[in-house]
């Protein structure tokens, strides 16, 4: 039971680390490409959003605060979610 405990933890501390170098890549592409960021980087953006890093979903305020709750901003990256799409905002 408690290896199973550890091994859960270091899947998800693993899944965050990971997470975070996406982040890191992500930024780093945006300063580089500038105005192009949208076009360039999108892969990136697509490979954080399927990380199994849920993180960013449990930022901010519920839903119910937002109205609607079907739009939420990306991590500080220009970015909308909606409706499960992405769309640049």
């Amino acid at each position: 039971m408690l290896e199973m405990r550890e091994h859960i933890g270091r899947e998800k501390w693993i899944a965050i680390e990971k997470a975070k170098i996406l982040r890191e890549r992500l930024r780093w592409c945006y300063r580089v490409e500038g105005v192009n960021h949208h076009q360039k980087c999108r892969h990136l953006v697509e490979e954080y959003l399927e990380s199994p890093c849920p993180l960013f979903f449990q930022l901010g305020t519920p839903s119910s605060s937002r109205g609607s709750g079907t739009t939420r901003r990306f991590g500080g990256f220009g970015f909308w979610l909606r409706r499960g799409e992405l769309s640049a905002g």
